[in-house]
């Protein structure tokens, strides 16, 4: 995506995105490439061409689980009022702060 505040991938009113591999990009200002508002983002393998907002948001009860095989740190660039926790299952939980 390439718009002011735009998402690549949004999971939105109860829906799941699985991501296995691909790549996903945001070059517009303020923009959120995986943005889960409301809906969950499990993210097993992805790789982010360009960022030049956030990797991360959520919203509204949203929550993305990042695979800790995947992302074996903590994933960072998480938009604002967002924070990671280990979820205990292997995946790395970002929502809501």
């Amino acid at each position: 995506t390439s718009g002011a505040e735009g998402h690549a991938v949004t999971a939105s009113a109860g829906g799941t995105v699985t991501i296995n591999g691909g790549s996903v990009g945001s070059s517009g200002y303020q923009s959120v490439v995986l943005y889960a508002d409301g809906g969950t983002i499990v993210v097993e393998d992805v790789d982010f061409a360009y960022v030049n907002g956030r990797r991360y948001g959520a919203a509204n009860g949203g929550q993305i689980l990042v695979s800790k095989a995947y992302s074996p740190a903590e994933p960072t660039s998480i938009a604002a009022g967002c924070a990671v926790t280990d979820n205990g299952d292997g995946y790395w939980l970002i929502a809501e702060a």
